[in-house]
């Protein structure tokens, strides 16, 4: 029987209420909902563990300037064990099926917070719950917790919820809530929760209320208005809805009785029937809700997913968690002495299911959780196209802040938000307690930034996010490196908008620009024309420097301006010299083109008649660098072709003078010209110079040629005269035109030349066992003379034979070196085998000791010591290391070395960890420089393919089970990489090796190994978009593709080598005042209202 008691008829905020009274108690299915207005539970005692009584309201600070905590988590959840629970429930249910307490099976309480994924058998369904006409789990309207808007107060109607008050009772046990030192009367929303009052105060506890023609109920206990609960009274179910109606339940689930738990040797419990049956699935057992597995067994303690829903089971009773939340905490070790605790919050509604999105409890709290379940807090979130703002215990925020990120570490990535009365993130241009703040379109507060309100600039206070006035503020828009901030500043005024204009600020004339920016250092430009400022002041008839941002240097920029301060730019004269500025008014340096003509500049400066190194200045790393030798007319235009420049040489300017390392033939015009370095030192940078040879006869290898003044080469046949080569040795061509060797006498005076035509030249030399001389810059033979070589004095007599009194011994001389004198006392020179051994004596009959010399084309070595050739040896000369063969000669080339095949590259180092490119095949040689031979190898990022003959295969291979791209070429590197080979492109690894279905560096391949491209699903569930490359931005943005419109959110790390910006799905978000409805493939559309 219900009974209604009628009281007296009230009016509260348009609402006709009637209120009836009853002292039954509310069913099991309720739970206790936290604090509450009455001395029998306490808001500070109550033992419920859940978000609501962490902290209290009356604790946070509104104003964001104020807040400096961390997150803390609940201290009750604090535990020991890593996967151990605590839950939010402060009734217990009445009818707990009661278990046997045995000797020799007792139940213990399973692993706490493992998650088994389980389902109902059809089996299950169809003999345990279809004799119901309808289950809790069955019937979507009855276990609907998750909203889409939130009600704000439906019966208070009050915007702002009543906090810092009181609750008081009198002696007769009733409670009155004081606020100002005045009693709360009718409704009233005190701490977000819904309460009734009568005339006098009193708080109403455990009635049915009627308003507006729908039921109602408050609280036994607390009075507080129930919601999202059921409710059992007076022998009648009820089902209670968000906003706290109350309908009447028609399907109720069938309560198992008559049956019994018993264990098994393992100590897993099962219900057995009166039938002797297990149950399996949900089953209502002497009204307790519990769950069995397939095989029977009673699950405890222990998260279980059924139809896709996610439920708890307690690991005490195992009983369905209902309207409560469970906290619980896993244990991370970050160092062997160092463990962290990670706290989690979910809430399972009236039916078991844990909740996700937006979310009214049975408490009438209004939560967010994810789609993982857990709660999220200090967090804003769009739902429906309205941002919800969330505390730091995860209920809405109203009227104070919040702040997304409690590690200040990096302020700049703290996000701060305000919700309002009503829990909504506010936006715009904001007065709060006085002050006025900004809010962006997502909610976030502006610190240290600038603002456009309705076409006027404002900056808002990096620390409390005020609006400033009447003072200076700087803003960095570069990066955060040194070398990359770039400040712009900004004078707001009594209004708080920027100034703009001209400016009579602390007795100075200051410019701003037209968004309030600051002329501090730069070029400004006003009505189309471009000035350079300094500290807000016009630099005028002078050069500046401009100072700007660098990736890793600061960059420096000179400007020269005119009477006015306007920047000069083009050609200009100034005090009669002339300059040419750069486009933008830079100052600068080197080759510059103006007018078609390119031009030579010295800090702006025309450089006129000019020849000469030069050297610009580098803008990055400071200082100077090298570019050229150049050469201008009296205009200062380059030269330009073959010309003859200041120094009366030849060159050939393009337009730096081209220059060689050797002497070399180019071709111009049709003309043949001989490059050659000039044996003047080039004056500024003190190296040598490129000519062009002129006026002079050379021998080119074994053909001869005139070069006339303009330095045209002409082959030609030369008799009877002398010619020199490149390195200025000379020759002698007979009346037939060919080469003489050996000893000769030409114009009446001895000469001697080598078996290559060259000429001697201050050096002695054997000529059928005696030894001659011939002078070093004449090269006649010397007679009837002394000569003094290397600290030894010999005598030459009237045939020019050069002797000693010494015989058949080594002289050493003041120096230390030595000389062998033969059997008639001649000097040795060249080769010669002396008591069995192999040594080399120069032209001036030193012995070569510990040097590396060129002899007849080839490169020898003499031990230092013996002097003895050097055979079949390495020898290392600095950190160089060469290998002589067994003729002593250097070997270059292919060579074979302990039966090694192995090579000597040019510079006559052997090849090693190397690719090279022989007679038009790729060989590699590994690190001890040996040849790759049937085989594979890897070295850096390569991989090497090679045949029974060592060449280097090329393409696509299968090595080890997997596919590569081999170039041993090099000139396309294929690791870590896309590349387009055939076109087609294709993702490659560390190794060149063929990455299929798989992800790297921002890249996405299929089954071949093709780059994918469009729409991705990553390993972690992202959804993205491939360009090919992951679309990735730094901050949410909207993007139409194939005329569709998608978000995509911040960048973040999709899965495996791939971060970008996963697309936004099954949500509903705001752009430019439009509400937008996301489906699951991230496509946006407009919502229509």
């Amino acid at each position: 029987m219900e009974n209604k008691v009628r009281f007296k008829l009230h009016k509260v905020k348009k609402h006709w209420i009637t209120i009836a009274a009853s002292s039954l108690a509310i069913g099991a299915s309720l739970i206790g909902l936290g604090q509450v207005g009455a001395d029998e539970v306490k808001p500070e005692t109550t033992a419920v563990i859940s978000p609501e009584n962490v902290v209290s309201d009356s604790n946070l600070e509104t104003s964001a300037s104020l807040i400096t905590r961390t997150e803390v988590a609940p201290t009750s959840t604090v535990v020991e064990n890593t996967s151990s629970a605590a839950v939010s429930t402060d009734t217990t249910p009445t009818n707990v099926a009661t278990q046997p307490t045995e000797t020799t099976a007792t139940q213990p309480s399973n692993e706490a917070d493992k998650k088994v994924e389980t389902a109902q058998s059809s089996e299950t369904a169809t003999t345990d719950r279809g004799a119901e006409p309808a289950t809790d789990k069955q019937n979507t309207n009855e276990n609907k917790s998750e909203i889409t808007e939130v009600s704000e107060h439906p019966l208070s109607g009050q915007e702002i919820s009543i906090t810092r008050g009181k609750f008081t009772s009198d002696d007769q046990g009733n409670w009155y809530y004081t606020k100002d030192g005045k009693n709360l009367t009718g409704w009233n929303n005190v701490e977000d929760r819904e309460y009734y009052f009568q005339e006098d105060g009193k708080q109403v506890k455990g009635q049915f209320v009627e308003v507006n023609g729908k039921n109602y109920y408050l609280d036994d206990h607390t009075g507080m208005l129930l919601v999202n609960c059921y409710l059992d009274k007076d022998g009648k179910h009820y089902q209670i809805d968000e906003n706290g109606v109350v309908t009447e339940r028609t399907k109720l689930p069938t309560n198992i009785t008559g049956g019994h738990f018993e264990a098994n040797d393992k100590g897993e419990w099962s219900y057995i029937t009166e039938q002797g049956e297990k149950l399996t699935g949900f089953q209502y057992v002497d009204g307790v809700e519990l769950y069995f597995d397939k095989d029977g067994k009673q699950l405890k303690g222990q998260e279980i997913t059924v139809d896709g829903k996610t439920y708890y089971l307690d690991q005490n009773t195992g009983a369905l968690l209902k309207n409560s939340y469970r906290n619980w905490s896993e244990k991370q070790i970050i160092s062997r002495y160092k463990t962290n605790y990670i706290y989690h919050t979910s809430y399972f509604n009236r039916d078991g299911i844990r909740a996700t999105g937006l979310v009214k409890t049975a408490a009438g709290f209004i939560h967010y959780f994810d789609e993982n379940g857990e709660l999220l807090k200090n967090v804003a979130v769009n739902v429906g196209g309205t941002t919800y703002v969330f505390g730091e215990r995860g209920r809405l925020a109203r009227k104070s802040f919040i702040w997304d990120k409690v590690d200040f570490t990096f302020p700049e990535n703290v996000n701060f938000y305000y919700g309002d009365e009503k829990g909504h993130a506010v936006k715009g241009l904001q007065t709060i307690d006085g002050y006025q703040l900004y809010f962006d379109k997502d909610g976030r507060q502006a610190k240290d930034k600038i603002v456009q309100i309705d076409g006027k600039t404002y900056y808002f206070d990096k620390n409390n996010g005020r609006m400033v006035k009447n003072q200076w503020a700087s803003v960095n828009v570069g990066g955060i490196s040194p070398a990359s901030k770039d400040y712009r500043s900004y004078y707001l005024g009594n209004d708080g908008a920027a100034v703009t204009g001209w400016q009579d600020i602390d007795g100075k004339h200051l410019y701003f620009t037209d968004t309030g920016i600051y002329a501090s250092n730069g070029i400004y430009s006003i009505n189309g024309k471009n000035y350079l400022f300094e500290k807000g002041q016009l630099v005028k008839d002078a050069y500046g420097v401009v100072d700007k941002p660098g990736a890793k240097v600061r960059l420096k920029y000179t400007y020269r301006t005119n009477a006015d301060g306007e920047v000069l730019t083009g050609k200009q004269i100034i005090d009669g010299t002339e300059y040419i500025f750069a486009s933008d008014g830079q100052v600068v340096d080197g080759v510059v083109r103006y007018d078609g003509k390119l031009y030579l500049v010295k800090d702006s400066k025309i450089e006129k008649n000019y020849f000469g190194a030069f050297f610009s200045k580098n803008e990055i790393l400071g200082g100077i660098n090298f570019t050229g030798i150049y050469g201008t007319d009296e205009n200062g235009v380059l030269l330009e072709g073959v010309q003859r420049s200041l120094d009366g040489q030849l060159h050939y300017f393009q337009p730096e003078v081209k220059s060689v390392d050797k002497p070399t033939w180019k071709e111009i015009d049709g003309k043949r010209y001989r490059l050659t370095k000039w044996y003047l030192p080039e004056h500024h940078a003190g190296m040598y110079t490129t000519i062009i040879l002129t006026n002079d006869t050379l021998k080119v290898d074994d053909k001869t040629y005139t070069i006339d003044n303009e330095g045209v080469a002409t082959e030609f046949t030369a008799k009877n005269q002398f010619v020199r080569d490149d390195n200025w040795n000379w020759y002698y061509y007979d009346t037939d035109g060919k080469l003489l060797t050996g000893r000769q006498t030409i114009d009446g005076v001895q000469l001697y030349f080598d078996k290559n035509g060259k000429q001697v030249k201050g050096s002695l030399v054997d000529i059928d066992g005696d030894t001659y001389y011939f002078d070093k810059d004449s090269g006649v033979m010397w007679t009837n003379s002394s000569l003094t070589l290397n600290g030894m004095t010999y005598e030459i007599d009237d045939q020019g034979r050069v002797t000693s009194s010494l015989r058949n011994t080594f002289v050493q001389d003041k120096d230390g070196d030595w000389t062998y004198l033969k059997d008639k006392g001649q000097v040795a020179t060249g080769w010669q085998t002396i008591d069995g051994i192999q040594l080399y004596f120069d032209g001036t009959g030193k012995q070569i000791k510990g040097e590396r010399i060129l002899i007849d084309g080839k490169y020898y070595y003499f031990d230092k010591n013996s002097g003895e050739l050097l055979r079949n040896a390495f020898h290392s000369f600095s950190s160089y290391i060469h290998y002589f063969g067994n003729d002593g000669a250097q070997v270059f080339g292919w060579y074979t070395i302990n039966g090694h095949r192995v090579y000597f590259k040019e510079d006559g180092l052997q090849a090693k960890d190397n690719v090279l490119l022989i007679d038009g095949n790729y060989y590699y040689f590994n690190q001890d420089g040996q040849l790759l031979v049937n085989g594979s190898a890897k070295s850096y990022n390569s991989l090497y393919l090679a045949d029974s003959e060592g060449k280097l295969l090329s393409g696509w291979r299968e090595i080890d089970g997997k596919t590569y791209y081999l170039d041993p070429s090099e000139k396309h590197y294929y690791y870590n990489r896309t590349a387009s080979i055939d076109g087609k492109t294709y993702l490659f690894g560390s190794y060149a090796e063929l990455l299929r279905n798989d992800t790297n560096y921002a890249y996405a391949s299929d089954e071949n190994g093709i780059v994918r491209t469009g729409f991705y699903r990553t390993d972690k569930g992202y959804l993205c978009y491939l360009e090919p490359r992951v679309i990735s931005d730094y901050q949410p943005t909207w993007k139409e593709i194939d005329g569709k419109l998608y978000h995509f959110e911040k960048s973040t790390s999709l899965g495996k080598h791939l971060y970008g910006s996963p697309i936004t799905t099954n949500a509903t978000l705001e752009k430019d005042g439009k509400t937008y409805v996301i489906d699951e493939n991230g496509v946006a559309t407009e919502k229509v209202n």
